[in-house]
């Protein structure tokens, strides 16, 4: 059998390809089984626009700016109508773009984090004080982890003294917004197992969140985190299909290799490296391959007419391709000496202490299986328990923003605005029925009298339509001592005031919805 494996079909030293792994993938565009290479080039100079460029062997066939420098790509297939045509997944900053036909097709963006109310309180303050406060509000926001900052944030702190003050002005209402960069994307089969099915993508954002998307619908599927610490996720290979069984593995810029499977809503480390994972695919072979010079991107599957094909991008931009023979063998067969050898010989395996472990820990459960499922199931009828006293207790008092009578079903939401001593408590209540309409309904606000005075503490309320909010205004001033300050008992644990909805002819209110005052800024009480 001859040592050479590989075959080499063409090498470019021209190609000025400058691209990463995560950026290459190979597809068939067209459908008439002519596999194509797609990659993003990505350069180092700013001022140069990052492009998508399509391969037939080393010509480029297609070529389109992108709106960013791209962190993946991914070819697809989104439905089983035929002929199969794929989509391409370019990820870039926060939001996929898809390509069908190498035409814009859909652009998705990944949902908003959660945004930190120290921040939203920050941004609050900056619109309403003078600038001479600015930089005591922006060393606040610089006391924040800057990743857990939205973007208007992360611009400002970035910003000189005489561009702030501009900045915030153009900002006065501040749309904050914390959106995850997607740093890696693969992609599974959705439910049968074949070439050319549809797939689900995968997709793993710079907030450790693995997020799987049924790419015809574009809806996230599941969501989970890398792993139960603090782990960036780098690079991503599945295997698998969606509704039947996956498995996701994930290697971490912290240098750990994480797996995920199937109903997981958090992935577990199986291996911890010395150093981060460069590159991660599952190949069958055992084959070292010289080049000479550094690799910087390389993907394997097909191309062309081929079936095994090996694609190399180096760091001199050049592009080499090699074909694996199909008559290559990759297992050495044992002589009749080594195997006797192998027999005669009595090695001890040293198991290793995590195995020895999960052993003791599957013996203990096989010898006290009763007894773990006794415990089991009392602890989650003991839940169930807490479960449907806490739901008796909140129909019994009807402290919810959401009526509990099936037959008139109401949603409340109350909004204070003003700074005090006088507020406007705007009010609004819709019917969320889908056909019935809600009549003979009250309104009636309760508070205590030494603390806040409403003018208008009752109203007969017009039928309700379903699906149209009616807003009601009602004007609260707080009840001042003859100084012009607030009452000695107030404080923020009894500043409320109880909104009730009642319905004619029932014993107890349909809504009984608590509001939180907010206190009245002491500078406006001066004056």
């Amino acid at each position: 059998m001859s040592k050479t494996r590989w075959l080499d079909a063409l090498s470019d030293g021209t190609a000025g390809l400058k691209t990463i792994s995560s950026c290459m993938s190979v597809c068939d565009l067209k459908n008439d089984n002519y596999y194509k290479l797609i990659a993003a080039e990505i350069s180092f100079d700013l001022e140069i626009k990052p492009r998508l460029r399509v391969y037939k062997g080393t010509q480029v066939v297609h070529d389109q700016n992108l709106p960013g420098i791209p962190s993946a790509v991914e070819s697809l297939y989104i439905d089983e109508t035929h002929p199969k045509m794929p989509i391409v997944a370019v990820s870039v900053g926060p939001s996929i773009l898809f390509y069908r036909n190498m035409k814009p097709y859909f652009k998705y963006t990944v949902p908003s984090l959660i945004i930190e109310p120290l921040e939203m309180e920050i941004w609050k303050k900056l619109v309403s004080d003078r600038s001479d406060n600015y930089q005591k509000h922006i060393d606040d926001l610089k006391s924040i982890n800057t990743s857990e900052l939205s973007t208007l944030s992360q611009q400002l702190i970035t910003l000189n003294d005489d561009e702030r003050e501009f900045f915030i002005r153009d900002n006065m209402e501040p749309k904050l917004e914390r959106l995850p960069t997607i740093v890696a994307m693969t992609k599974i089969y959705k439910s049968i197992e074949e070439e050319k099915s549809s797939n689900c993508l995968i997709i793993a954002t710079e907030s450790s969140d693995i997020l799987i998307m049924d790419v015809q619908s574009f809806n996230i599927l599941h969501q989970a985190r890398v792993c139960n610490f603090k782990a960036t996720p780098d690079l991503l290979s599945a295997s698998g299909s969606f509704q039947n069984d996956f498995k996701i593995v994930i290697a971490t810029r912290e240098g750990s290799l994480c797996i995920l499977r199937k109903n997981w809503l958090e992935g577990r480390e199986i291996v911890k490296l010395e150093n981060p994972a460069t590159a991660m695919c599952l190949l069958q072979i055992d084959q070292t391959i010289v080049v000479l010079n550094t690799v910087l991107a390389m993907t394997f599957g097909k191309l062309g007419l081929e079936d095994h094909v090996l694609v190399l991008v180096t760091n001199n931009g050049s592009l080499l391709i090699k074909i694996l023979k199909r008559t290559a063998e990759f297992s050495e067969p044992l002589s009749v000496e080594s195997k006797t050898t192998e027999d005669s010989t009595n090695m001890t395996v040293a198991i290793p202490k995590k195995t020895k472990i999960f052993i003791e820990q599957t013996i203990r459960e096989k010898e006290n299986a009763s007894a773990i499922h006794n415990i089991f199931q009392s602890e989650l009828w003991r839940m169930r328990l807490e479960a449907a006293k806490t739901t008796i207790d909140i129909l019994r008092t009807g402290d919810s923003t959401f009526s509990g009578d099936y037959q008139t079903p109401l949603k409340l939401l109350a909004q204070v605005d003003g700074l005090g001593p006088d507020f406007l408590l705007t009010v609004t209540l819709e019917n969320i029925s889908a056909t019935k309409i809600a009549g003979n309904l009250s309104i009636l606000l309760h508070a205590d009298p030494e603390h806040y005075k409403i003018k208008r503490r009752y109203a007969d309320l017009s039928p309700l339509m379903p699906g149209i909010p009616l807003e009601m205004d009602f004007q609260v001033s707080v009840a001042l001592t003859p100084d012009n300050l607030l009452p000695s008992d107030m404080t923020t644990e009894n500043s409320i005031i109880r909104v009730l909805i009642i319905k004619e002819n029932l014993s107890k209110p349909l809504i009984a919805s608590t509001v939180v005052m907010p206190q009245p800024e002491l500078q406006l009480l001066i004056t």
